[in-house]
């Protein structure tokens, strides 16, 4: 058996008892911390836009980006799709970025699960073009949408080199939907964005976005959430 810790002396597991594994705790960049309310060490509360503990422990310096501009992407994101902008929202896409809405609860593999949506750069590009198009008959006259984003908190970030550095989000996001002669949706779903910063600024690499109601007939989906 390895020992618990280096240095330390190894010792004899009790019968019928497993060895404790070591838990890797996330923690977010050092960027983040000063907007989290933490500092390099210990744990608080946060006071700013982006809210939940934060895990102590020592932080690597991944991402130069604050909470408040974290939160403010995300803001922006939401108004666009709200405006209709979609041609300024598929810009806000890396690459090789992902828009993805599993078909079930806890999905961590899109080749092994039905999905509702899952596009690529180049799939989405092609979405985009056809809501935009004016011939996407489920989309004439258009969606008319209205976000609302919270309990936004960073919950990992990650050194990826030359890629740019990347945080992970989590939150809620609230879309209400209505379109002329149609019944409004409400639409919860818990959302995952995986953010990366480039020298441009934060671009979105993945969108995973998971409605509350997944056994619910929903009117129409062809919007993009």
């Amino acid at each position: 058996m390895a020992p618990a810790a280096a240095g330390a002396a190894a010792h004899r597991a009790r019968p019928g008892r497993r060895a404790r594994r070591p838990h890797h705790r996330r923690t977010p960049a050092a960027g983040l911390l000063p907007a989290l309310g933490r500092g390099d060490a210990g744990v608080s509360g946060s006071s700013g836009p982006i809210g939940g503990e934060v895990t102590a422990g020592p932080a690597p310096a991944l991402v130069d980006a604050g909470a408040a501009d974290v939160a403010a992407f995300l803001y922006h994101e939401a108004h666009l799709l709200d405006r209709g902008d979609l041609a300024a929202w598929l810009e806000l896409f890396t690459d090789d970025g992902v828009y993805w809405l599993p078909a079930r609860r806890g999905a961590v593999d899109a080749a092994r699960h039905v999905n509702i949506v899952y596009d690529d750069k180049a799939r989405l590009s092609a979405r985009v073009a056809r809501l935009l198009s004016g011939k996407e008959y489920a989309q004439e006259p258009p969606s008319v949408t209205c976000r609302q984003l919270t309990n936004l908190v960073v919950v990992e970030a990650e050194g990826h080199g030359a890629d740019g550095d990347e945080v992970e989000v989590d939150g809620v996001q609230v879309t209400h939907e209505t379109r002329p002669n149609t019944a409004a949706q409400v639409l919860p779903a818990h959302v995952t964005w995986r953010l990366r910063l480039v020298r441009g600024g934060l671009r979105i690499a993945c969108k995973r976005l998971t409605l509350l109601e997944l056994d619910r007939h929903y009117e129409n989906l062809t919007f993009i959430l």
